[in-house]
């Protein structure tokens, strides 16, 4: 709730689209392994009997893979033969019901093929399989439902531990966990129900209903959970947009835990083995494979085969990471080395994103003298005098006359190198920035134009500081121009770090300075004329 409230879900823009792959595909493959415990001899509700074995911590390693490892019996061949019967029956139904496009079969689209899915492996059950002599494992079997409703909190018959210090530092690291998987995964399914159906869900209201609905779980004795993306996959592929499906759903589930348990009791277990599995189909970026081989592939092996589907090798990194954290830890941990991946290639690849777009030095009322002059902003190549006019406190209201005396100080022989800076100034690119500037040979003045530049963090601020510090020692100025309204604020608000800043200023600061410098020297030229117009008559 506190999450949804604080509007943290902000912070999603930090998962990107390679941790949400590596998400599903791991969620699909524990999905798929769980369901191979259905074809074992002896098995409950919690899964595979590990009586005849001892696990040396509670948490092991893959314990998703238990079921190929656990030494329990397999059941017999004949009636794996006929749940795999049932799984493929009810597997075809639900890719192929969807295919049908005829417009009087339409109502056909009305019932979830998943439904259909299963009501054709319990159809298969009782129709084919007990005739002839065999039976399947039924959810009666496993655990027969009786209809009886969930008990409430307040009438349980075990004491509710005492709500004391003791008691919240055993619990608070589990619920911890279990409220960060839950959010993850609850916000991780609306972003992929979003892609599904290219709509735009709101993620704190998500959060702050995912905690009232499990307040009032545990209230009336049921279990808490979370978005089953399974369940969220398979809804939408059989047309359940909207908020009604999830209300349909869980009333229908009330009323066949009430009402209908018996029928309930005679599905085969390996119908919804089969369903399970195609929501892992559903689930799994099948695509995941090409974008890995074409990633380690060479290029010259892409191009003369025609693989233009490469994407970068720290996407295809954090999209294995993902998934093997997943499958050995859990989802918070995994999602967490994701995000660290991806902050750590950003880093580095935006290392070298601020650079030198072109240097220019000026003199004699602005004339370009040399450098680079990809380009020069139309103010200097029209011959208008540059320099710096703004005091260091990034104070906007500096006496106009006191600016233009030193701009016509600066054109009538000073010399000015000005720096066209671009790209992203933060703590992986400040060694760059300082590498691109030339402390000892720059003349007096020196600006650096920052209308493409972004100043991002402390460490960017203390790079501009560090360098006006050097020149500032080899008796130079250094002054920003053209800063963003946005990076002037982030600066004023650190002013007292700026002193050894001639100056810094925003783009409409020094346009306004330059229109009101024309304008003197305008009016100046016209009093001179209005002198000498006596003379001449």
């Amino acid at each position: 709730i506190a999450f949804g409230l604080l509007r943290l879900s902000r912070f999603m823009i930090l998962i990107s689209s390679s941790v949400m792959v590596g998400f599903v595909n791991a969620l699909a493959i524990i999905i798929g392994c769980a369901q191979v415990k259905a074809f074992k001899r002896d098995i409950d509700l919690s899964g595979t009997k590990l009586s005849t074995r001892s696990l040396s911590t509670s948490r092991r390693l893959l314990a998703s893979y238990d079921v190929f490892v656990d030494g329990e019996p397999w059941v017999e061949p004949a009636i794996a033969g006929w749940m795999l019967l049932e799984v493929v029956v009810c597997m075809l139904t639900m890719a192929l019901l969807p295919l049908i496009k005829n417009p009087k079969l339409r109502w056909i689209h009305w019932i979830p093929s998943s439904v259909v899915g299963i009501l054709l492996a319990t159809f298969v059950e009782h129709v084919i399989v007990r005739p002839a002599g065999y039976s399947t494992r039924t959810i009666g079997d496993l655990g027969r439902m009786t209809g009886e409703l969930p008990t409430s909190l307040w009438n349980r018959g075990y004491e509710i531990p005492p709500l004391n210090s003791d008691t919240l530092t055993k619990i608070t690291p589990t619920a911890g966990t279990l409220a960060a998987v839950a959010l993850i995964e609850q916000m991780m399914t609306l972003t992929l129900v979003d892609q599904m159906t290219k709509t735009k869900g709101a993620a704190s209201r998500e959060a702050v209903g995912l905690g009232l609905g499990n307040i009032a779980a545990g209230l009336i004795g049921g279990m808490g959970g979370n978005a089953m993306i399974g369940q969220s996959v398979i809804s939408i592929k059989t047309g359940g947009w909207r908020r009604l499906s999830n209300l349909t759903t869980g009333f229908m589930v009330l009323l066949i835990s009430a009402a209908a348990f018996k029928l309930v009791n005679l599905i085969p277990s390996a119908g919804f083995v089969g369903m399970m599995w195609m929501i892992c189909y559903y689930t799994f970026e099948w695509n995941t494979f090409r974008l890995i081989l074409h990633a380690v592939l060479p290029q010259g092996v892409r191009e003369s085969s025609g693989r233009h589907h490469k994407i970068a090798r720290a996407d295809v990194a954090v999209i294995v990471v993902v998934t093997i954290v997943t499958l050995f830890q859990d989802l918070a941990i995994a999602v967490a080395c994701g995000i660290l991946l991806n902050l750590a290639a950003f880093a580095v690849k935006s290392s070298d994103g601020v650079r030198l777009q072109g240097k220019r030095v000026y003199r004699e009322g602005g004339k370009f003298v040399g450098g680079s002059a990809r380009s020069i902003p139309e103010d200097l190549a029209e011959g208008s005098s540059v320099g710096g006019s703004v005091a260091p406190n990034g104070s906007s209201g500096e006496d106009v006359e006191a600016a233009a005396a030193r701009r016509e100080k600066a054109a009538s022989g000073g010399m000015v190198a000005v720096y066209e800076i671009e790209g992203p100034l933060f703590f992986a690119s400040v060694r760059t920035f300082h590498s691109l500037f030339d402390v000892a040979g720059d003349p007096p003045d020196v600006e650096i134009h920052c209308a493409a530049m972004n100043i991002m963090d402390y460490s960017a601020t203390e790079a501009i500081v560090k360098l006006a510090g050097e020149y500032a020692e080899a008796g130079k100025r250094l002054h920003l121009k053209y800063l963003r309204e946005e990076h002037h604020r982030f600066l004023k608000k650190g002013r007292g770090m700026l002193d050894s800043l001639a100056s810094w200023e925003t783009t409409a600061v020094v346009n306004q300075q330059e229109e009101n410098l024309e304008d003197m020297r305008a009016e100046t030229a016209g009093e001179i004329l209005s002198m000498r117009a006596p003379d001449r008559a």
